[in-house]
């Protein structure tokens, strides 16, 4: 009985499967082959943070080393404070993904999970409702033209009419039997 346990624990040990927690890269290796890559950085500058990419891209730099790839990884320098640096960690986070790609090698790494559905963007506004967004703003954008030329003629039209009105305001005096009319201010026979 006591080798039928050992054999079980043995059994359970070589399948047991590396977690490591990760927002970033459970997202990422998700996605990776599902999505564009321009949308997938798209919605990485968008949804994480740069200390989260970092933290991602420093996770993966030491998953990347440890399984002893016989090509050389390109060059991931560590961005620490320069201008863009969110984008900059993101294309190092995708760049390596490619990396490994291109190696066949993406299902060598651990299995990334996440400790809430919350802390990973939801695609649905990314892959078809943004078109549709975009051409209602575009719609929107047309009438809004439109309206401001209309705006603006009838903005004309009632500045001639005031300046007509101005002109136009006369009143007919009738002191007795004699009329006189007077527009604006000023008497006139």
């Amino acid at each position: 009985m006591a080798e039928y346990a050992s054999f079980i624990l043995a059994a359970i040990m070589a399948v047991a499967i590396e977690l490591v927690l990760s927002d970033v890269l459970c997202f990422v290796k998700d996605k990776y082959t599902k999505i564009a890559a321009k949308q997938l950085r798209s919605v990485l500058v968008d949804f994480y943070s740069i200390d989260s990419l970092s933290e991602a891209k420093v996770r993966l730099l030491g998953d990347i080393t440890a399984m002893n790839l016989p090509q050389k990884l390109p060059h991931i320098p560590q961005r620490r404070h320069c201008a863009g640096r969110l984008e900059a960690e993101t294309d190092d986070l995708l760049t390596m993904f490619t990396f490994l790609d291109e190696l066949k090698m993406l299902n060598q790494l651990p299995n990334y999970v996440s400790n809430s559905p919350d802390n990973m963007p939801s695609l649905r506004l990314y892959e078809g409702d943004v078109q549709i967004l975009l051409t209602l703003l575009k719609a929107m954008d047309g009438r809004r033209d439109e309206y401001g030329l209309l705006l603006g003629a009838i903005t004309r039209d009632v500045s001639q009419l005031q300046v007509c009105s101005i002109r136009q305001q006369c009143t007919f005096i009738c002191p007795g039997s004699k009329c006189e009319q007077q527009c604006c201010g000023s008497p006139r026979r």
